[in-house]
């Protein structure tokens, strides 16, 4: 009997010696988190809604910006190119001519090629806003202590969310409770081979972009949006393209039509040339009127 008090002594010791280092973490998290200003992981309370607007007017959605084309742009470029270029040098040379109806024929080719251009750029682009609105991800975050379903773009640094087994990770987040999780950083670093978080070699940190492939855990969100790792680099991508618009199919089509026209070019040359030179044709009629 008296060895049966003592087990239980020892039993009841162990757990308060738990307790004590579980509420020892728990203040070590809350004391180190000077971000999210979360309640003790244990109540998950996350940030309330009005602190959660201040800080997405701070740091703005959890998303990356596109490059957006003002529509001036869109219908001058209709205009430029080798093909346009080409009618426009036309138009000017039949104004000087005085060819009206000439003027008008190619004027108006110009003009319904630009609108073409113009309308099947404006249905792309609708067409890709519609889908990229429909596959906006939701995630579990937890907002004035319960849990919400929403949009990953409204997600704000300190929010509290829920990660588990296919999620994708919606921002560059820390580990806080729960499992350790199995991530597959392939899309960031290629390794093939799923990381530990937490782990003494990886830290707690998991990147926006990985995927969880096993467990479940709760995670605070540490940065958002272009401030991600890998939205630092998606955003020097983007301001790269702002500068080289034209994709390599399209250089190579170009090439191909400038070498059609140089070919054109050359044999409108030679026709002159033989036409003159080999059949007279430069001489001019002197008889008298």
């Amino acid at each position: 009997q008296e060895s049966g008090t003592s087990n239980s002594r020892r039993v009841h010791h162990l757990s308060s010696l738990s307790a004590m280092a579980a509420q020892g973490l728990s203040a070590k998290l809350v004391n180190d988190d000077s971000v999210g200003n979360m309640k003790a992981p244990g109540s998950r309370g996350g940030l309330t809604s009005a602190k959660a607007e201040q800080l997405l007017d701070e740091w703005g959605p959890n998303e990356i910006p596109t490059v957006v084309t003002p529509v001036w742009k869109m219908i001058l470029k209709q205009f430029s190119g080798t093909m346009p270029a080409m009618l426009e040098i036309s138009c000017v040379i039949s104004a000087l001519a005085k060819d009206w109806p000439d003027l008008g024929v190619i004027a108006g080719m110009l003009c319904v090629n630009a609108a073409l251009g113009f309308h099947e750029e404006m249905k792309a682009k609708k067409a890709l806003e519609e889908l990229t609105n429909s596959m906006e991800s939701t995630i579990t975050c937890l907002r004035d202590g319960s849990p919400q379903v929403m949009g990953v773009s409204k997600l704000v640094p300190g929010d509290v969310i829920h990660l588990r087994g296919g999620s994708l990770t919606p921002a560059d987040v820390e580990w806080l409770e729960g499992d350790v999780l199995s991530i597959d950083t392939a899309a960031l670093t290629g390794e093939p081979i799923p990381r530990k978080y937490p782990s003494d070699e990886h830290g707690s940190e998991i990147l926006s972009g990985t995927t969880v492939k096993s467990g479940e855990a709760y995670c605070i969100v540490r940065k958002t949006g272009v401030h991600t790792e890998i939205g630092q680099g998606q955003a020097d991508i983007m301001a790269d393209r702002q500068g080289a618009s034209i994709s390599v199919f399209e250089q190579r089509v170009m090439t191909v039509v400038n070498i059609i026209i140089a070919i054109a070019v050359v044999d409108c040359i030679i026709i002159v040339l033989v036409q003159g030179f080999l059949r007279n044709g430069f001489d001019t009629d002197e008889k008298a009127t």
